[in-house]
């Protein structure tokens, strides 16, 4: 029983995968709204569904083994609920794709090769995505829940993540690298980005936080925007654009922020720490630290103190403007130092 196919052509059709079940494998239901599929773990290695031109429902309560899933031409949608412990790949090709809380209070899919979600992903609770391989979103990722994202390879964001509805929280972990090609990342809370990142294309983060544990690059072959604006503070560990500089950096925060790496450019270096009262909406260039914009302009804006420690570096093709108390919302806080 290793590799069936299941073919469904019904419109409004779910079909369930039972994890305990029976020996063999038996379809019941096949012309009725509700379709179920049942086999047992040790009879089969693999799944394979079709849906057909209807607008099909599929939903898949456990498993234990790969699981491939293929849309018609119809608006298909796929619901992953409870734990999916998968000893093989999940591919799911549809054009919605729910992450649904059943009773537990994380949606955890672990499997043991790639993770690939090619429709648009909706997340109807937090999820956690574990994989020793890659991960990766082929469409826009929404919701008002956390994401958390733990790819051993590579984890893929293609499209826009929390464009229509920001996420709560989204998290990468500190294995493999991260690549982002959609236009925006959003969320209501914490971006934490805790191993590589690379930029296919100009790049929008909005948060509360946002954090890179590790590297920033652009492609290799199109240096990228990035755009960074948090309504805390940015946090930058590993250098940004040293492998492959970035075409432009802008950073808006509205608490104290602390560049304590390497940036390097091909175009201007924007930070500003927004002016509110009371005082601490401080930029400081930290030491050793060094921004280098080969073609553009270093625009310094603290809404309270700028501080330049010994041994930081700025060098740009273009002028370095420094502004102390930018803003001015509590008059006579902030020096350049």
């Amino acid at each position: 029983m290793a590799g069936d196919t299941y073919t469904f052509h019904d419109a409004s059709e779910t079909i369930r995968r039972v994890r305990r079940a029976p020996k063999a494998c038996s379809v019941d239901g096949l012309r009725t709204n509700t379709v179920t599929l049942t086999c047992t773990d040790s009879e089969i290695s693999s799944l394979a569904f079709e849906l057909g031109d209807g607008a099909d429902s599929l939903a898949i309560e456990s498993a234990r083994d790969g699981i491939l899933v293929n849309g018609g031409d119809a608006s298909d949608v796929v619901s992953l609920s409870n734990t999916l412990d998968l000893g093989g790949t999940l591919t799911v090709n549809a054009e919605s794709i729910m992450l649904v809380d059943s009773g537990r209070p994380v949606v955890g899919i672990q499997t043991t090769g790639d993770q690939f979600f090619g429709g648009s992903v909706n997340l109807m609770a937090d999820a956690q995505l574990v994989s020793p391989a890659n991960i990766s979103f082929n469409s826009t990722v929404d919701g008002t829940y956390a994401l958390t994202v733990d790819a051993g390879a590579t984890g893929t964001f293609a499209d826009d993540v929390g464009g229509l509805s920001p996420l709560a929280d989204l998290a990468t972990t500190s294995g493999g690298n991260t690549i982002i090609g959609g236009g925006m990342v959003a969320t209501l809370g914490d971006q934490v980005y805790g191993n590589p990142v690379l930029m296919n294309e100009d790049l929008t983060l909005l948060a509360a936080t946002i954090a890179f544990a590790d590297t920033v690059d652009s492609d290799a072959v199109t240096p990228v925007h990035l755009v960074a604006q948090a309504s805390e503070t940015v946090n930058a560990f590993g250098a940004i654009g040293n492998i492959s500089p970035l075409a432009s950096m802008t950073v808006t925060t509205s608490e104290g922020l602390t560049v304590a790496t390497h940036v390097q450019t091909t175009g201007s270096v924007n930070l500003t720490v927004l002016d509110a009262e009371p005082d601490g909406q401080d930029l400081v260039i930290d030491a050793a630290a060094s921004i280098h914009s080969a073609g553009g302009d270093i625009l310094l804006r603290a809404g309270d103190d700028l501080v330049l420690q010994p041994n930081s570096s700025l060098m740009a093709y273009g002028i370095v403007d420094a502004q102390s108390d930018f803003g001015n919302a509590d008059p006579g806080v902030g020096t350049l130092v």
